[in-house]
């Protein structure tokens, strides 16, 4: 197994969740450029098999300029009722080389930290999740930070534009939310 695989299956035991790698350049054309919330023409490839069993009303992320990344997918359930919308949160970590656990992450999973490794892991984003956050999984109508979403713009920014020492380490909405969720410590 290769260094970067190592390093994800220990982030997947790390935080009790699937981790699954996107590339940045691909992230970039789906969000933002500023931060805001973007409602997503459709959901990441790796991320689709939410779509089994339910209909998925909306998808949305945020990333580039928000210190908290993230993706939300939005489920239609009418069994559920009356709560028929359910939200599934997903962490987004944009550089992992710069989240405060990253010499721990690389430490436990026996890899040798190295300009190579460094440049590949920071090749991708990495999603974790879903996580069910309390007042949002379960609801009768779409939250606020999810209707409100933005279509995609276009940016004059590059595709490969990174943000600069932040790991993207939470949600995908407002300070509000944000201050709400624990950092990504496998917490979730």
């Amino acid at each position: 197994m290769n260094q970067p695989d190592r390093l994800r299956h220990l982030l997947d035991h790390n935080f009790g969740s699937s981790v699954v790698t996107v590339n940045f350049p691909d992230w970039s054309k789906i969000v933002n450029h500023d931060g805001s919330v973007t409602k997503l023409e459709e959901i990441p490839h790796k991320l689709s098999g939410v779509q089994k069993d339910t209909e998925v009303v909306v998808a949305v992320a945020s990333g580039i300029a928000n210190a908290r990344p993230g993706i939300d997918i939005v489920r239609k359930d009418p069994k559920d009722a009356p709560y028929i919308y359910n939200t599934d949160h997903y962490t987004v970590i944009e550089t992992l080389t710069c989240h405060p656990e990253y010499a721990s992450f690389v430490s436990r999973a026996g890899v040798r930290d190295s300009e190579e490794l460094r440049k590949a892991i920071d090749s991708w984003i990495w999603i974790i999740g879903p996580s069910r956050e309390p007042g949002i999984h379960w609801s009768t109508e779409i939250p606020a930070h999810i209707r409100l979403a933005k279509e995609k713009s276009e940016q004059t920014s590059p595709a490969n534009h990174r943000p600069s020492g932040t790991s993207g380490t939470a949600s995908a909405d407002s300070a509000a939310r944000a201050k709400a969720m624990p950092e990504a410590s496998g917490d979730s």
